[in-house]
């Protein structure tokens, strides 16, 4: 694993440990709603249909909120909501004793939830390795299962035991500390890019690759370096091998190309910055076709050819046809 790949293990981390309260909440609200319904409200079976009702109706406004919110490059606004919607429903159902506010309560908990497991898996998606993700989750899938039953198994004794306030309380209470230390240690990787990190945000500016999706490009970034070039000095040379995409963070580069052997080298266009350069040789396994030399300092935000397929979605270099991508520049 990469030094950036390390670095993401902390963030990583704390978010396990939020989900784990997570899933014992959610098991917990299997109980919990029975309780309400048959307790709290004496509705009987017709509550618990009311209350199951408007927790299916939280989770499927939360699936379409979730997915929108995801697209975003920060995630951390959505997920700041769904911890919130999360524990004030919590906080509520320990305070209300109406069917339709319980009812209420019941659907922020679930559109909260929602919102907090669809950030979660796109945080996964953008710092996880490819080679570790699968079995990361598969081995994680089965934990959340156990600690959901666990939820769902140990809650009535609590009940029994102290009460229906004090035991959501401390549910809220452990998904408040939990996603607040998610946060914590999230914040320096992607709330405000700073540093090496806004410079590297660069390459997710470049109009044929922004809008590819959010998680690529974000591991894409993590994965590059960034170099610094002085003027006048060639940053590829027509012929050399294709090995690196550069962004352009700062400054501005010529590009120029010789036709044939012999003939005077021409001119083709100058780029400057949130522009990119060298996909063409990557993308279709060939010498660069094309010289780009620095006009003035630069500053370039390189991903290596490895990287920039796996960025396009590309397996391995191939001829110009193979990969259906028709990118602009002559590079």
């Amino acid at each position: 694993m990469c030094s950036s790949d390390r670095s993401a293990r902390r963030p990583i981390v704390a978010l396990l440990l939020f989900e784990l309260v997570h899933s014992y909440v959610v098991g917990a609200l299997v109980v919990i709603t029975a309780y309400l319904a048959f307790e709290v409200v004496l509705a009987g079976d017709v509550g618990t249909a009311a209350l199951n009702a408007a927790l299916g109706a939280g989770g499927a406004v939360g699936v379409v909120v979730g997915g929108i919110l995801v697209l975003r490059r920060r995630v951390t606004p959505s997920f700041v909501a769904g911890v919130g919607l999360i524990a004030g429903g919590l906080v509520a159902i320990g305070s209300v004793a109406t069917l339709p506010g319980l009812m209420a309560a019941l659907f922020a908990i679930a559109l909260g939830s929602l919102v907090t497991s669809i950030v979660g898996g796109t945080v996964y998606q953008r710092m996880v390795p490819d080679g570790a993700r699968g079995r990361m989750l598969a081995t994680l899938d089965t934990i959340w299962e156990v600690v959901y039953a666990l939820g769902a198994f140990s809650v009535p004794g609590l009940i029994v035991l102290v009460g229906l306030g004090p035991v959501v309380l401390a549910c809220a209470t452990a998904v408040l500390l939990t996603g607040l230390g998610f946060l914590a240690v999230l914040g320096p990787w992607r709330i405000q890019p700073g540093g090496d990190d806004a410079v590297r945000a660069h390459l997710s500016r470049v109009p044929t690759l922004r809008i590819l999706p959010p998680a690529r490009l974000a591991r894409a970034e993590r994965a590059a370096t960034i170099v610094a070039v002085r003027a006048g000095a060639t940053v590829i040379a027509q012929g050399g091998t294709a090995d690196r995409y550069y962004a352009i963070a700062a400054g501005e580069v010529e590009v120029t190309q010789v036709a044939t052997p012999g003939a005077p080298s021409r001119v083709l266009r100058r780029m400057g910055v949130d522009e990119g350069f060298g996909e063409i040789g990557i993308l279709a396994g060939s010498p660069r076709t094309a010289t780009v030399t620095a006009v003035s300092d630069l500053v370039l935000v390189a991903l290596d050819a490895a990287d920039f397929l796996e960025l396009m979605g590309v397996g391995e270099p191939a001829g110009p046809d193979a990969t259906g991508l028709a990118l602009p520049g002559y590079r």
